[in-house]
């Protein structure tokens, strides 16, 4: 049995819209090639931050990390940035995207390595 240990970290879902579903499907349509299946829109990147950003700075830390964010959700579709959006804003970001947030994040797993410690903001 597993002791549930709070991580330390805030959740955000980054969650596609139908913009870029569109967009992943016109890509492959003209590189001749078809990898997405209907589960992939049933499966989304979360990415871990630190509580220090939560809250009021919540929003500031998504505007100034958007770009990573993009970036990193174009590739799991199209790995080659010669085919991505040329100017991305984060405008575009936001037509593309919905932040599904989680303000606590459990651990089910046991860490058995004494050299690991929990990052500490303060």
């Amino acid at each position: 049995m597993f002791n549930l240990e709070p991580f330390n970290r805030f959740a955000l879902e980054v969650v596609p819209k139908e913009a870029f579903w569109e967009w992943v499907k016109n890509v492959e349509k003209k590189l001749q090639w078809s990898s997405l299946k209907d589960e992939d829109k049933e499966s989304n990147n979360i990415y871990l931050i630190p509580p220090t950003y939560f809250g009021q700075y919540l929003d500031n830390c998504i505007e100034k990390n958007f770009e990573v964010f993009f970036q990193n959700e174009l590739s799991v579709y199209v790995s080659d940035p010669m085919f991505w959006p040329a100017n991305r804003t984060y405008e575009m970001f936001s037509n593309w995207f919905d932040i599904k947030v989680s303000d606590m994040v459990w651990s089910l797993e046991e860490f058995t390595n004494p050299e690991f410690e929990f990052w500490n903001p303060n």
